[in-house]
């Protein structure tokens, strides 16, 4: 089914509809209720992802990707890989939070997922699958997969290791393509919604793919 987009360098033209994509695969995770503090977020996500791309635009080591559909040629995915030298490890900080933001729940999960790719990335030339997103209705017919499959030749990442976070949801497709589980951030949400609300223990995911070309002189 994946033949059904072409994948293409992604262009500021694109910016709107990426922005618009991004809110919308992620609408179901519970962890957007907590990043944002109106819990109808897309208007203010979407701003929030615009500002994103505009900044990573300005990044000569990140690349953007996009799926478009051959037939009418509407963008349904998109993917950002930014590579860093390991000279200085440093996720992005967010340092100028918009008030719709839950800094302290922000600081919380971010601050821990920047915690464990210091660890686990100091000190090495690696690169960081940033984002990876496809529209609802396009889920789950192998475009998510198109678009791994194209960085990680186009983009020659099998040279280097690849760091990624994921929700749970999304950590099956990485483990087809080699990403292992190296580290996790849990935070119990009934703290943040209050007792008896029915939400538990939410996972974020931190995965490595190894350098395979490392693992191929290990042969």
């Amino acid at each position: 089914m994946a033949s059904v987009v072409d994948i293409t360098r992604a262009t500021e033209e694109d910016f709107e509809i990426l922005s618009q994509i991004q809110p919308e695969a992620m609408d179901v995770d519970l962890i957007g209720r907590f990043i944002f503090k109106d819990l109808h977020h897309l208007p203010q996500s979407r701003q929030f992802t615009l500002a994103g791309l505009y900044r990573g635009s300005t990044n000569p080591n990140v690349r953007m990707f996009k799926a478009t559909t051959k037939d009418t040629h509407e963008v349904v995915a998109y993917a950002v890989v930014r590579f860093e030298d390991g000279a200085e490890v440093k996720e992005d900080a967010r340092a100028s939070l918009p008030p719709e933001i839950n800094p302290e729940f922000c600081k919380l999960i971010w601050g821990g997922l920047n915690e464990r790719y210091t660890k686990h990335m100091g000190g090495k030339k690696h690169a960081v699958w940033t984002t990876l997103m496809v529209r609802p209705a396009y889920q789950r017919i192998g475009i998510g997969s198109a678009l791994l499959r194209w960085g990680l030749l186009n983009l020659q990442l099998d040279d280097i290791p690849v760091w990624i976070t994921t929700q749970q949801r999304g950590r099956s497709l990485y483990l087809k393509y080699g990403f292992e589980d190296v580290d996790k951030v849990d935070i119990d949400l009934s703290e943040w919604a209050g007792p008896y609300q029915g939400f538990g223990l939410h996972r974020t995911s931190c995965m490595v793919r190894p350098s395979q070309k490392a693992l191929g002189s290990e042969t």
